[in-house]
């Protein structure tokens, strides 16, 4: 008997597959308005885009097409033989021109921001704003500057070492979500604050977080050790590229990202808004997506009407 928590009939929105030129394919799921503003939105580590289900009706109401993608070995994606930032940028360009979106925003969770930060660097002329929730930041220059606790460092900057000991460890979570939500909870929110459990408390929430983490392991752990690899490359990131309004949201009581990562990061893009949350955990965003998208809205929306050819068009099914 299949698991209902893991249906993903379950959740609102549209799956499809693009193919990009060289055969690998990249899994995205549509939600809110498919005409209206298009929002690129970047799930966590691990994660899928499943994660974004709770998107579809505040992104309907607004008028903003959510396109969810799984980043690389996530779900349905495919990763490259050799994963950079500023490939994963040109896989999106890919997929929005087979999308037909000239212009978009794109906002990323967690593991999703040195991505969403990639692209804003690399498809400046296309990216409208860049919306950055609880984020991996500038993990170096604030360790160096004695910011960084030991768990981080060594999470940081020991771990990527070793990818295939990544892999075995999210092997094992992806195991215990499937096993039982409550040990699953329990080990989401092992080092969490108040805020991050009381937000894994409700049932809405936790079931649909889990189908995510569980839709981006179904494969392979591989993502976790790509991503753990990769966050190294932000710092050499040219920033001061990425001219469009930025916002960096940060919970004062994050326990899974360095705050002072992300207030780094933050002060490093030429044109970014830094909100700090206080008593806000890790999880803030998974109910209060409503702000995130109000302000993409706001910051990218006279960009996006000023373009004639940045709208969404109706979609096929699949694309190549």
């Amino acid at each position: 008997m299949s698991d209902r928590r893991f249906d993903l009939s379950r959740w609102p929105g549209r799956d499809q597959t693009v193919t990009l030129a060289d055969d690998r394919r990249i899994s995205l799921r549509h939600f809110g308005d498919d005409r209206g503003q298009p929002l690129v939105m970047l799930h966590g580590t691990p994660g899928s885009r499943i994660m974004f289900a709770a998107m579809d009706a505040p992104a309907r109401a607004r008028g903003v097409h959510i396109i969810a993608l799984d980043r690389w070995a996530y779900g349905g994606t495919d990763a490259p033989a050799a994963p950079s930032l500023q490939l994963f940028a040109l896989d999106i360009a890919a997929v929005m021109d087979a999308l037909q979106i000239t212009r978009f925003s794109v906002a990323g969770v967690s593991g999703g921001g040195p991505y969403s930060a990639a692209i804003g660097v690399h498809l400046a002329d296309r990216v409208a704003a860049v919306g950055l929730i609880s984020p991996v930041g500038l993990v170096r220059a604030a360790s160096d500057n004695g910011e960084v606790d030991a768990f981080h460092r060594f999470c940081f900057h020991h771990l990527p070492k070793a990818p295939r000991a990544i892999e075995m460890m999210f092997s094992g979570y992806a195991k215990a979500v499937r096993t039982s939500s409550r040990l699953a909870c329990g080990l989401t929110t092992a080092r969490a604050p108040k805020a991050d459990k009381a937000i894994m408390a409700d049932c809405a929430t936790s079931e649909r977080l889990l189908a995510a983490f569980s839709e981006g392991l179904r494969v392979s752990a591989r993502g976790p050790a790509i991503d753990l690899k990769l966050f190294q490359e932000l710092a050499a990131l040219d920033l001061t590229r990425a001219r469009m309004p930025a916002h960096v949201w940060i919970g004062s009581e994050d326990r899974n990202v360095p705050p002072a990562a992300a207030r780094r990061l933050a002060h490093q893009l030429p044109n970014a808004t830094l909100t700090e949350l206080p008593g806000a955990g890790h999880l803030w965003v998974a109910q209060n997506y409503d702000v995130v998208l109000d302000w993409v809205i706001t910051a990218g929306g006279d960009s996006h009407r000023a373009d004639s050819g940045g709208g969404s068009k109706a979609l096929p099914t699949q694309a190549r």
